[in-house]
């Protein structure tokens, strides 16, 4: 019963932006354009569950074991990356350069504002990279605590561009109540960072623990 809740739950929480941008982003476009952008919203919250499914809480790992979050986090890992992948070219033929006078909602234009595209575009390349890195680990001549640290920056610094990205330059991103959403969403997202390099790491040295015995469990393989 477990997993089915943690399923039910991942898929509300991922859903929760696209469900609140449709009801407060005005009229809708083309279906292209609404392909478009709710490709990118689900990509931005997929990337910052990400975080949780890599933060090893007990609360999740011990309901459908260890190794069965971290498979669930590197298939949601490259889906998000085929949304984002997909997100700009499905923007194709829609009218650029700003908002129009007789269009106040931005139903009928993207914008071309180099400033809030920018974190964009760098996400855009960053992203692919982290995903890349983190399949091709094994080849990398990297101790594992190094790999998972610039993982978990690189990770962070790809949440803050997808954050600036979506509430300046997304029309939905940029309604008020979307914004809060998405700094809510990106607050929790840091918050369970910081909790697994920084406050796990300062209680266990409050209370360090030491090797005294080991037991053989297995009869000796050779």
């Amino acid at each position: 019963m477990k997993p089915l809740f943690l399923i039910v739950g991942y898929l509300v929480v991922v859903t929760l932006p696209l469900g609140l941008s449709w009801w407060v982003g005005g009229p809708p476009r083309q279906f292209q354009q609404e392909l478009a952008s709710g490709m990118g919203i689900l990509a931005f919250s997929m990337v910052l569950m990400e975080f949780i499914l890599s933060g090893r809480f007990k609360a999740i790992s011990n309901g459908v074991g260890l190794d069965v979050t971290m498979r669930f986090h590197q298939i949601m890992a490259r889906t998000a990356l085929a949304f984002a992948l997909l997100h700009p070219f499905l923007y194709q033929g829609t009218p650029s350069g700003g908002q129009r006078p007789w269009d106040p909602t931005r139903a009928l234009t993207i914008t071309t504002d180099f400033s809030v595209l920018s974190t964009g575009i760098a996400a855009y390349l960053l992203l692919p990279s982290l995903v890349l890195l983190a399949i091709g680990r094994a080849q990398l001549n990297f101790r594992y605590e190094t790999w998972r640290l610039l993982h978990g920056i690189g990770a962070l610094l790809i949440a803050f561009l997808l954050l600036h990205h979506t509430v300046y330059a997304g029309r939905y991103g940029s309604q008020p109540v979307m914004s809060w959403v998405w700094l809510a969403m990106t607050g929790l997202a840091i918050g369970s960072l910081l909790s697994v390099y920084l406050l796990v790491p300062l209680l266990q040295r409050a209370r360090p623990w030491r090797v005294t015995s080991v037991a053989r469990l297995t009869p000796k393989q050779w």
